[in-house]
């Protein structure tokens, strides 16, 4: 007997879009950015970029690219492995939405936001960017967009692989 009812197993081809999804995303950052502008690619693989060695990849596309890949492969990887049905895709879509409008907007207001930054995030690791994050990053209506569409894309995308057990309930 499987651990796992049918209703309730992980949805693979959604998880496995989102990760894949979230690889391009990866290789967008060291390629198309400079690797002292990212704090994961400074941090822990600086040596792997690429940046000005090659071309960008993906053109003028490329500022607003990550805003529509973060709330696309969460949103997939989320509803994948929560095994949600089309409500469930719909708040889901919207909560990564709003999350990253939420980055950027306190990217745009980075002086109201950093003094609710608490000074220990300084000493944990990802965490203590974050003060950096908002003061250094700029506001860009074109990421709303991307945001916008990378929910709109990921729920068409979570329907198309509805599970045929959801559908038929």
């Amino acid at each position: 007997m499987p651990l796992q009812s049918k209703r309730h197993a992980t949805n693979k081809k959604q998880v496995i879009i989102g990760l894949i999804v979230l690889l391009m995303g990866t290789v967008f950052y060291y390629v198309d950015r400079p690797p002292d502008n990212v704090y994961f690619v400074k941090h822990f693989g600086n040596n792997l970029s690429r940046f000005d060695m090659w071309p960008a990849i993906f053109g003028r596309l490329g500022g607003n690219l990550p805003a529509f890949f973060h709330v696309f492969s969460f949103s997939l990887i989320s509803a994948g492995i929560l095994t949600c049905r089309i409500r469930g895709a719909i708040f889901i879509c919207l909560s990564w939405m709003l999350v990253d409008i939420l980055f950027e907007l306190g990217q745009k207001y980075h002086s109201i936001v950093n003094r609710f930054v608490p000074e220990w995030f300084s000493g944990i690791l990802f965490l203590e960017n974050t003060r950096a994050y908002f003061g250094q990053g700029s506001f860009d209506i074109n990421d709303i967009f991307a945001t916008w569409f990378g929910a709109i894309i990921a729920f068409l995308v979570i329907v198309l692989t509805l599970s045929l057990i959801h559908i038929s309930e």
